[in-house]
């Protein structure tokens, strides 16, 4: 198979970027105890047999004595300029019925400029105790790739040893008009999606290139404000742009604040030289209970615009940082910002932008209160639907904040994506 990366949503990939999910019967559950591991070494016990399994590729036809049916997804370029694929699989229901039995799937990914370092990946699944019936079970894998071509062996066989294989080939490549994202995206590179909130490498700054201390301000809140939960897709691209943000050298997140301004909550308030801390912020984040009311919010008579009013203008006070960036989705709260709120900011000249998120098909027409405070402050506003919005204007507001600090160096915004 050859391909074109896609920026756009498809249901296919939002299937695969959930956990291995196991389908019976029309019943959706989650699978328990599965797991996922990658690894390039076969000198383990594992690792042999895992050669041994993935001999039956050297076979033809490919191994069919387990009935199932694999469907590849198309690559797309997520928030973290790593390509997500994957596929679904599908098993007859009589190929599963009987005792509890366990599906483990092991499959190769080699880079077909680097024949010699394959990646091998394996999971499981387990199946519950089944009675014979119709229609099938699925479950999904998913794995990231950066810009190139592969080949992919895949296996999957089940406790009494019957197994069922397919192989495809895979090229990821990016339409011309887009080749400036190339400076973000790995080559021939193959990897697990990492966990939303692993932690990061630190930063290493050299006395020789000073970093411009940052005010992030990042809201959590839905982007439709009928939904009680950010969805995943949601959730993974604030995740992966705040991550994105952090690795910049010529940048620093000295502070940063997350909050729910439909809830009138700070979930997250830290200053620190240390970059920023995903673990701590994931654990903060358990707390957000969006969609619920609380009763201090009940009796608060400031509403979200005068609270994301008076959460920017404390930022901006901040003697400690030099900009402000916000981050969160468009839409939100409908009431406008009052003008006692608006006259009530200082003239700092504190360089401030909003990156107003959002991954749906169509954007509302709904009013923002923070793009009426940006409009005010004369910041700027930078709508973000797809990785190549926010590469554009990531790269547009370092580039004005180099010019505002002598001594840093004006390359290019980033630094190529590493594994």
């Amino acid at each position: 198979m050859s391909t074109h990366y896609s920026s756009e949503p498809t249901s296919a990939l939002l299937g695969i970027a959930q956990p291995l999910i196991l389908l019976v019967a029309g019943i959706a559950s989650a699978a328990s105890g599965h797991c996922q591991t990658m690894t390039r070494s076969v000198s383990s016990a594992e690792g042999m047999r895992l050669l041994a399994d993935l001999s039956v590729f050297k076979l033809q036809p490919p191994w069919r004595d387990l009935r199932c049916n694999v469907e590849v997804a198309k690559p797309e370029l997520g928030f973290d300029f790593l390509f997500h694929t994957g596929y679904q699989v599908e098993v007859p229901i009589r190929e599963l019925a009987g005792g509890a039995n366990e599906l483990t799937i092991l499959f190769r990914v080699i880079p077909l400029d680097r024949l010699n370092d394959p990646s091998y990946i394996m999971q499981t699944v387990p199946v519950p105790a089944l009675e014979e019936g119709k229609g099938g079970g699925k479950f999904y894998g998913v794995f990231t790739v950066g810009e190139g071509r592969y080949h992919i062996d895949w296996l999957m066989r089940d406790q009494r040893e019957r197994a069922c294989s397919r192989s495809w080939d895979l090229e990821v490549k990016l339409n011309s008009k887009d080749s400036q994202l190339r400076e973000w995206i790995p080559q021939a590179l193959v990897d697990l999606r990492k966990p939303l909130f692993a932690a990061e490498p630190p930063m290493t700054r050299g006395p020789e290139s000073p970093a411009l201390r940052l005010s992030i301000i990042v809201n959590f809140d839905p982007s439709d404000p009928f939904a009680a939960l950010i969805d995943d897709p949601g959730l993974y691209g604030l995740v992966a742009i705040l991550r994105r943000m952090g690795r910049d050298p010529r940048i620093e997140p000295y502070s940063l604040l997350i909050c729910s301004l439909e809830n009138q909550q700070v979930v997250y308030e830290r200053e620190s030289q240390n970059g920023i801390d995903l673990p701590a912020l994931g654990e903060a984040l358990r707390s957000l209970k969006l969609g619920t009311v609380d009763a201090k919010r009940l009796a608060s008579s400031k509403g979200p615009a005068q609270f994301a009013s008076d959460l920017i203008r404390a930022e901006l006070r901040k003697e400690s940082t030099e900009a402000m960036v916000m981050l969160g989705p468009k839409g939100g709260s409908q009431i406008p910002v009052s003008r006692e709120a608006l006259e009530s900011f200082d003239k700092s000249g504190k360089p401030a932008f909003y990156l107003s998120y959002y991954t749906g098909q169509n954007l509302r027409p709904t009013r923002d209160p923070i793009s009426s405070i940006m409009k005010h402050l004369r910041g700027l506003e930078y709508s973000i639907n797809r990785p190549k919005d926010f590469f554009n204007a990531w790269s547009d507001i370092v580039t004005r904040l180099v010019r505002t600090k002598p001594g840093l160096q004006a390359s290019t915004a980033g630094t190529a994506a590493t594994k």
